[in-house]
């Protein structure tokens, strides 16, 4: 019997040492899962993070190519009340250049006195002034 006393022993020993290592890998096993845990938060958290930033992205790409048309169309109005400006300015000189060549007309026909005689200022118009 004294060789299943020891055999019995023996079997105590691994079983010990088994339980040992389970009760190792069990305390491993829980810190990793709550380590997942900790993963699995973070993640969830940075995929919210990720959807709210895109929502923000996806806004201010709108409000900036919103801005941009605004910019576009002023912009275009811009160049449009130039060029009317530009129109207006060389109707302006066109219309000057046909009174000088009217009055230089009407001067050379007589029918209008020339600036520098005492009765052309009489007859002046008088110049506006605001």
């Amino acid at each position: 019997m004294k060789g299943y006393e020891k055999q019995h022993t023996e079997l105590k020993k691994k079983l010990s040492s088994r339980k040992a290592y389970v009760g190792q890998l069990e305390e491993a096993l829980s810190h990793e899962v709550k380590h997942r845990r900790e993963i699995e938060s973070l993640l969830t958290t940075a995929q919210r993070d990720k959807k709210s930033l895109a929502s923000d992205y996806d806004s201010k790409i709108n409000e900036l190519a919103s801005a941009q048309e605004e910019i576009e169309m002023k912009s275009h109005a811009v160049q449009e009340q130039r060029n009317v400006a530009r129109q207006l300015a060389k109707q302006l000189h066109t219309t000057k250049q046909k009174i000088f060549a009217l009055k230089s007309h009407l001067q050379s026909e007589g029918l209008l006195k020339k600036e520098g005689s005492s009765v052309a200022r009489k007859n002046r118009v008088p110049a506006y002034s605001p």
